[in-house]
């Protein structure tokens, strides 16, 4: 039965946050200013479209409410799993295995939604979201990178992809402890420890799902990564409200 319920809860999890990933919030919120996102600017239904097309305010609430549309969820996922009592497999990493599943059918969901024909954002905000339960201490040290850049260069598609990178790179020596050097999760393992109990561990499987959404963030910027590199790209320019 173990297995039944491990692969039953693994089918909810992934249809439920793809179906949560696929509320376009920056097409909700830009209709309600009269604009259809996806033909103005670069018709792309994120919030740094909506910040340039519809106004600064709005395009920041996008990307507000898109990391929380990651972060909340996962997070009442690990409450449910640290309070409920589920027959799953005997796994050390279950439930890591769980919420990383969430987390990318969220991303997933965002960038992909059915319901839209398949076009979605770019998902930086809802990897943030996922990293932000994972790991507070990555979250904010790459949140801080991303406004730098943005300060500096004034180009909001490479503070993402930046950040992107930033992720990743940070995952690395947690990962590297974790299964090179000990097994044991009392000692090290990269852990965030909250309590004696309630943790989170940043192990490698951890850093197997943080490698693939940055990846799929890093890829939903490929045309941007191009402008970059031929010099192109605009600077990130909100329009006032």
């Amino acid at each position: 039965m173990e297995i039944f319920y491990t692969i039953l809860a693994i089918i909810i999890i992934l249809i439920v946050g793809y179906l949560i990933g696929t509320i376009s919030f920056a097409r909700i919120i830009s209709k309600k200013k009269g604009v259809d996102i996806t033909k103005v600017g670069s018709k792309n239904p994120g919030g740094t479209n909506v910040g340039r097309s519809v106004g600064r305010k709005e395009g920041i609430e996008v990307m507000i409410i898109d990391i929380f549309k990651s972060f909340i969820p996962c997070l009442i996922l690990k409450l449910i799993l640290f309070f409920s009592n589920f027959n799953f497999i005997e796994y050390r990493c279950i439930d890591e295995l769980l919420l990383g599943l969430l987390g990318l059918s969220i991303c997933l969901g965002h960038a992909y939604p059915i319901f839209y024909k398949f076009q979605g954002g770019k998902c930086v905000a809802c990897v943030a979201g996922y990293v932000m339960l994972i790991s507070p201490i990555v979250f904010l040290v790459s949140l801080l990178s991303f406004f730098i850049i943005l300060i500096i260069k004034k180009t909001l598609s490479l503070s993402s992809v930046i950040c992107a990178l930033i992720i990743f790179l940070s995952f690395i020596p947690p990962m590297f402890i974790d299964f090179f050097v000990s097994s044991d999760i009392n000692f090290f393992n990269g852990g965030l420890y909250i309590t004696d109990e309630f943790n989170i561990h940043l192990t490698y499987m951890s850093f197997i799902f943080v490698t693939i959404l940055c990846s799929l963030s890093v890829f939903r910027h490929r045309e941007n990564i191009k402008r970059l590199i031929k010099g192109e790209e605009p600077k990130t320019v909100f329009k006032k409200n």
